[in-house]
């Protein structure tokens, strides 16, 4: 059997998420099965739940909520293959065919997929006005003294 998220725009074209009976979370944060690494995805945005020929979507609680066949959500949502799928800047295709092959898992040592922020961006990679480091590892930074909350921590 074949069910899974097909992504069709936002980052790499025709990549399959697979998906199994139960549930996947979806986020940015580690710990999230399906982790879409861009800044209007929430750290734990929300939840797929796969029940036979259907798909479950809940939010949880984000900031954006989800998108689902052009349609604004905040709440929950059953999708039905050929149901269209927006979290952030991904938009996926729920592809359900019982009488084909599951692909092999995308990274099987790992549990988990991210989608990295790189990938969401139109601009080149190659920027003719910045100047590339001399090392790898990024220049020393001198911080105020003093606390600063420079981002959430993980839960």
């Amino acid at each position: 059997m074949h069910v899974g998220l097909v992504i069709v725009k936002g980052g790499p074209k025709g990549r399959m998420i697979a998906l199994r009976d139960g549930t996947t979370l979806v986020g940015r944060a580690k710990g999230c099965k399906l982790r879409l690494m861009a800044g209007d995805v929430s750290r734990r945005h929300c939840l797929l739940t796969l029940t036979g020929d259907r798909l479950k979507v809940e939010d949880l609680g984000s900031v954006n909520g989800f998108v689902v066949n052009g349609v604004r959500r905040r709440d929950a949502a059953w999708l039905m293959p050929g149901d269209r799928l927006r979290i952030g800047p991904v938009e996926f295709l729920f592809v359900w065919d019982p009488d084909s092959q599951m692909p092999p898992p995308v990274a099987p040592e790992q549990p988990e997929v991210t989608i990295p922020a790189a990938v969401f961006t139109d601009q080149p990679q190659d920027l003719p006005w910045a100047e590339p480091l001399d090392s790898p590892t990024p220049p020393e930074v001198a911080l105020p003294p003093g606390d600063l909350p420079l981002a959430e921590p993980d839960e």
